[in-house]
This record gives structure tokens, C-alpha cells and sequence, in this order.
């Protein structure tokens, strides 16, 4: 009997032993969770930023060339080394008349006579100027794409100044005459006939036409360079 019961105490005792064993073992194993500092969640893994080679991409994606801006005057060339006039586009005013040459109503018809008008910048006000030779030169309209030329090929005192199709002949052919600096006649090729205002008149809705070579401011232009 006495043996019996100190089995049993034995066997008691053993697993009181056991049973605090466990419990420390319980205690060293780290839980999972939150709390626990070693161990980040899904949402700290999804929330966590992107590295820069992530964000470069991400640039490169949003970034859009940049368009190309010049906002400078258009380019002024020469053809010809002792070219007079420079190849580019300009405006025509009248030196006594303060107007510009003029298509009516942004004509770009054939046959439509040239004409003075309030100098607006607008596109039936600008002339593409361009050599041929040394000294003569092609001018074009530069909405109808028109050239200048004498009314009727025929070069003659009063023959009105019109736009046509250019067809290389010399009445669509102009030679500048400097008179003072930036202050030019401007002469039709091959001969002694210049362009002028109608009866020297200064006002809008002025003809051109051809006269003979005079002192007349009527017939000085000065050439303003545009866009």
C-alpha cells in the first residue's frame, strides 16, 4: 500500500513538471499578428511605397514631349549674295498712306484687283517675297497663294496691279529700287513702269496700278517683316 501511494506522488509530481514545461515552451513561441514587430502584414506590404525605379516608370509614362514653341520672327534668307531684299514674308505698306496692299475680302480668286486698306495683320495682307535672280523677285500672296502681277500681261501707264496664278512670266516679276533706308519702289521686270496708287489716292479701297518712274511718295513702300 505504501509503495502504491508513492507511485502515485511520483506520478503526480511528474506531471506537475510536464505541465510547467508546456507553459514556458507557450511563452518563447512568438505570436502572429499585429503586434508582433518582426512580422509586417499583407496591407503593410501593399501600402509600402514604391521604389524610385517604380516611380521612373510611373514618370515616363505621364511626361508628354513638349511641343515645340519658336516665338521668334520668321527667318530672313538671301538666295543670291547682293540680293537687295531678303526671301521671307512681309507686310506692304504704303510710305504716304500709312495702308497696307490689301486682297478685298481675303479674295483668293483669281483676277481679284490688289488694293490699299487699314494695315490689320491678317493673312490677305501677307506677301511671301522670294529672289528668282539677283535682283528680281516673285511675291505671293500668302492666303490665296496668288502671285501679284499687271492686269492682262499688258505693262502699260495705268494697267491695274491683280493676283493670278504664277505662271514665270515677267509682269509677275518685280525688281526693289532702294530710295531710303527700309523705303523701296518697286519696278515690274523688263520695264521703266512702277507700282503706285490710283491717283495717288491714300485712302482704303485705293486700286494699285503702274506708272511711269516719278518722285511721288505714292509710289514708296516700305516692307515690314511678320510672322
Amino acid at each position: 500500500m505504501t509503495k502504491r501511494i508513492t507511485l502515485l506522488i511520483s506520478l503526480w509530481t511528474a506531471l506537475q513538471l510536464l505541465s510547467a514545461c508546456s507553459a514556458e515552451s507557450s511563452a518563447e513561441i512568438p505570436k502572429l499578428g499585429s503586434n508582433n514587430p518582426s512580422v509586417k502584414e499583407d496591407s503593410d506590404v501593399s501600402n509600402a511605397p514604391k521604389s524610385s525605379a517604380d516611380t521612373s516608370v510611373d514618370d515616363d509614362e505621364s511626361v508628354s514631349p513638349p511641343s515645340v514653341v519658336t516665338g521668334s520672327p520668321q527667318t530672313k534668307t538671301k538666295t543670291f549674295p547682293n540680293q537687295l531684299v531678303a526671301n521671307g514674308r512681309y507686310s506692304i505698306k504704303g510710305f504716304e498712306s500709312r495702308k497696307c496692299i490689301d486682297l478685298p475680302l481675303s479674295s483668293v480668286a483669281n483676277e481679284t484687283t490688289v488694293q490699299l486698306f487699314q494695315c490689320n495683320l491678317t493673312s490677305a495682307q501677307k506677301f511671301e517675297i522670294q529672289a528668282l535672280e539677283e535682283n528680281v523677285y516673285r511675291i505671293t500672296n500668302v492666303n490665296s497663294g496668288k502671285s501679284l502681277e499687271v492686269r492682262d500681261r499688258v505693262v502699260e501707264e495705268g494697267a491695274l496691279i491683280q493676283q493670278n496664278d504664277y505662271f514665270a512670266l515677267s509682269h509677275q516679276q518685280f525688281v526693289f529700287e532702294e530710295v531710303s533706308s527700309g523705303v523701296y519702289q518697286i519696278k515690274i521686270k523688263d520695264s521703266n513702269f512702277f507700282m503706285d496708287i490710283v491717283a495717288h489716292d491714300i485712302n482704303d479701297y485705293a486700286k494699285l496700278s503702274v506708272t511711269g518712274k516719278s518722285a511721288f511718295p505714292s509710289q514708296q513702300w516700305i516692307l515690314i517683316p511678320t510672322y
